[in-house]
């Protein structure tokens, strides 16, 4: 089949660049996912609660209004402290608009407001904006699909291998989105990734370390409980009583590590997070259905300890998410990389102002092993600029997600849902862009790319 742009991911970037995209009358674009629909870690990897952070203009927006109007969506807010006690942090719904979520910096964690939803029903409310868009008959979905190959010519992708529950698909496309996260298509076009903590020497970022590892950030597989029995207890299962976590859960038991996150759902349930569940770079090392087992073995030991040691009874695990949420793995070294000097500048500080086309003001937030220099880092509002999306190998390529052209610890900052969002609008935008225009990403006007965002001439 033939597509005027290919949408590789359907998560959150992959979502983002999909419903920009179709703003653009009569292009074709087909989205590609594993998933059964859009959201990736937002729905079926359980990240139900996006953290605190500017979010800028954008569709974010609009889910979340329609999600609070449905009653499948609000604003939470932190109560109670960590403790030894209670080794865990909460969420719970407020009465304050969802414009109060979009404020990070130089709040301290109880000024701080978090969105919680029902993932199907940001999946639901995902499609159906798109339904609206009055282009949907030119979108292609090829949800249950997986990315197998790609062939390139004269530094161009000029054919996609799908494997989708039909069979085989060879996808002809002219320009080509890569939100997979995990950079499929760009790692098997042949552009430059890297992985794991980069050399002081490197990017010379200050908190970088002089000897650095292939630690990546740590992944959590997220789980949701529901309303029970007080004197109910979860127990492993039999068929994962042979995964060997002896020494993890003694550690669990001696340290109160891993930390976690409770946050709860609309209708009572309380979404789970554990921070994180298994290191990062186990999902590089490990095959996947390995991961999966040690990673769901940890989820009901760490619940049976919650329960039996912490005495957080009433509740039982109704549902362990199908997707393992994912944090950090291949990055792309793309025309320009985000460093930290960047998000501590506000914009990028060797292009300067007026490139940035999402925005962030995470901290640079690393769970699990790490080699970088002092704690968590908190930076004021940042911008991204378009050129982290551009590959230096391949001229029909834009990457939009959390394996964009970032440092490892920029990636650890900008890598959350929302930022995501904007980043795939910025890049469904750009790709219609040069449909209209006939030219290449590179040669996108960023300045009118910025306009057609809504972001004002003052922003960096």
């Amino acid at each position: 089949m033939k597509t005027d742009i290919l949408i590789l991911g359907g998560g959150s970037a992959g979502f983002g660049a999909t419903y920009r995209a179709l703003q653009h009358k009569g292009l074709s674009v087909t989205v590609v996912d594993a998933n059964e629909g859009f959201g990736g870690t937002s729905t079926y990897g359980g990240v139900n609660c996006w953290e605190p952070g500017y979010g800028g203009y954008g569709v974010h927006h609009i889910l979340a209004q329609r999600l609070m109007a449905s009653g499948q969506g609000f604003v939470g807010k932190s109560y109670g402290a960590f403790s030894e006690d209670t080794p865990w942090g909460v969420s719970k719904r407020c009465d304050d608009p969802y414009e109060e979520t979009l404020i990070r910096s130089f709040r301290n964690g109880q000024e701080q407001r978090r969105f919680h939803f029902e993932p199907q029903a940001m999946a639901d409310t995902m499609l159906e904006l798109l339904r609206e868009s009055g282009n949907f008959a030119n979108l292609h979905l090829l949800f249950n699909s997986r990315v197998e190959n790609v062939t390139t010519e004269e530094r161009k992708i000029t054919a996609v291998t799908v494997n989708t529950p039909e069979g085989t698909l060879e996808i002809h496309p002219k320009l080509v989105l890569d939100c997979t996260g995990d950079i499929a298509a760009a790692r098997l076009a042949g552009c430059e990734v890297i992985v794991g903590e980069d050399a002081q020497t490197r990017f010379q970022e200050p908190n970088a370390p002089e000897n650095p590892q292939r630690n990546v950030n740590g992944m959590s597989l997220v789980f949701r409980v529901t309303p029970c029995d007080p004197d109910f207890a979860d127990t492993m299962p039999d068929e994962l009583s042979s995964v060997d976590i002896s020494d993890w859960k003694a550690q669990l038991y001696a340290t109160n590590r891993p930390a976690a996150c409770f946050n709860d759902y609309p209708n009572g349930d309380i979404n789970i997070n554990m921070l994180p569940t298994l290191p990062g770079e186990c999902f590089l090392d490990l095959p996947r259905e390995q991961v999966e087992r040690i990673c769901r073995a940890r989820v009901y030991a760490y619940w049976n300890w919650v329960q039996t040691q912490k005495h957080f009874r009433g509740y039982r695990i109704a549902h362990i998410f199908p997707m393992l949420g994912v944090r950090e793995s291949w990055r792309l070294v793309g025309q320009y990389v985000l460093k930290e000097q960047d998000l501590r500048n506000g914009f990028s500080v060797e292009l300067g102002a007026g490139h940035s086309v999402a925005f962030a003001d995470h901290p640079a937030d690393i769970h699990g092993s790490s080699n970088k220099k002092g704690g968590m880092t908190m930076f004021a509002r940042y911008g991204i600029p378009y050129e982290c999306m551009l590959p230096k190998e391949t001229d029909n390529l834009l990457v939009a997600c959390r394996g964009s052209s970032f440092s490892h610890i920029a990636a650890s900052s900008a890598r959350l849902s929302r930022t995501m969002l904007a980043w795939g609008e910025a890049a469904g935008e750009a790709a219609a862009q040069c449909m209209e225009q006939s030219c290449a990403p590179a040669s996108v006007d960023v300045k009118l790319l910025r306009k057609s965002l809504h972001i004002s001439e003052n922003e960096p």
